[in-house]
């Protein structure tokens, strides 16, 4: 099978006997040690014999917001928007380390932010996924999409609140469509037509931050194009990105110089430098390695016992996930 496929059946597998249709705790259920490694080995399978691979998971406390109100930010509808909003539900960057010599000799990065739904129904949707409001533009969906779909300048703080922010963003505007952000649909317990094989390919569809587009692309289709820095519907999937600091901070080559890190470079080096602890799977010469998850007890909490799902959800509306694929092949 392709990198997808395999990536799609691991994402098929995480979800046997589970019976809960919320977005959080689909999305809980989704990213542990055996996940992270089926998506190591799904990349692994075409990578270079030289080349290694490193996929670290960490959560952020609470969940980042975005305060766009201070700066003007509208809905589609073009009403004011004046309540923040989460900056999606969880961010996920690929990291290339080249090296020659036992030296890295240049280091990039992709970002993506992924906004996760429960569809309203059993037809794969549309995004923004749920109804947007026509009078309410701090709806949800509405929020969700004016910031993933446009990216007005924002605040961006630790939780849902005003006070200390990490830092003010103005993200890069795009000659098109912004790649950003995509979103993710998982089935809700109205998407009783939900099967592998029939109206939904994947657990999770997802679809560009572009109101109306389809969600018609697998999450191993999206993960594989976020990879290789490839479009999935004609659209990119996340964008290039330069950390400016910490363990993946951008190597540009000799010849290149430094370009000026823009606030995307910024945002991006926020988010993986926010978690403290991480669940980390790597592969190459010295074979794998799996360390112990960040919360103990966690998968045995997101068991389909009532318990267990509440703990879940308390758990999860409040973590945000960070997934970080360092790749390092030879220059």
């Amino acid at each position: 099978m392709s990198a997808s496929a395999d990536i799609d059946a691991a994402v098929a597998k995480q979800y046997n006997g589970f019976g809960r249709f919320g977005e959080l705790a689909q999305l809980a259920r989704l990213f542990d040690r055996a996940f992270l490694t089926a998506v190591r080995d799904a990349f692994l399978s075409t990578a270079h014999p030289a080349e290694s691979l490193q996929i670290s998971m960490g959560w952020i406390d609470k969940k980042p917001y975005a305060d766009m109100q201070p700066y003007g930010a509208v809905d589609c509808y073009a009403n004011t928007i004046t309540r923040p909003v989460e900056l999606g539900d969880a961010a996920i960057f690929v990291i290339e380390a080249f090296t020659r010599d036992r030296r890295i000799t240049l280091r990039r990065g992709r970002g993506l932010i992924v906004q996760a739904k429960a569809a309203p129904g059993a037809q794969r949707p549309k995004v923004p996924v749920t109804s947007l409001s026509l009078s309410n533009p701090d709806a949800s969906a509405n929020k969700e999409l004016a910031l993933l779909s446009a990216w007005p300048k924002f605040d961006l703080h630790r939780a849902n609140a005003r006070r200390e922010p990490l830092g003010t963003f103005a993200v890069p505007g795009a000659p098109h469509t912004p790649s950003y952000g995509w979103y993710a649909a998982a089935p809700s317990r109205k998407s009783t037509g939900w099967n592998t094989n029939g109206l939904w390919p994947s657990r999770w569809m997802c679809g560009p931050a572009i109101q109306n587009a389809p969600c018609d692309t697998t999450f191993g289709e999206m993960l594989v194009a976020l990879f290789n820095g490839s479009t999935s519907q004609g659209v990119e999937v996340g964008a290039p990105c330069y950390p400016t600091s910490g363990r993946y901070a951008a190597i540009h080559r000799a010849n290149d110089g430094s370009p000026a890190a823009t606030d995307w470079d910024r945002l991006c080096t926020t988010l993986i430098e926010l978690p403290r602890k991480k669940l980390e799977v790597t592969s190459g010469a010295h074979g794998a390695f799996a360390s112990i998850p960040y919360v103990p007890g966690l998968a045995s909490a997101m068991s389909n016992s009532a318990i267990g799902h509440s703990v879940a959800c308390a758990v999860w509306k409040q973590r945000y996930p960070v997934v970080v694929i360092h790749r390092t092949r030879p220059d």
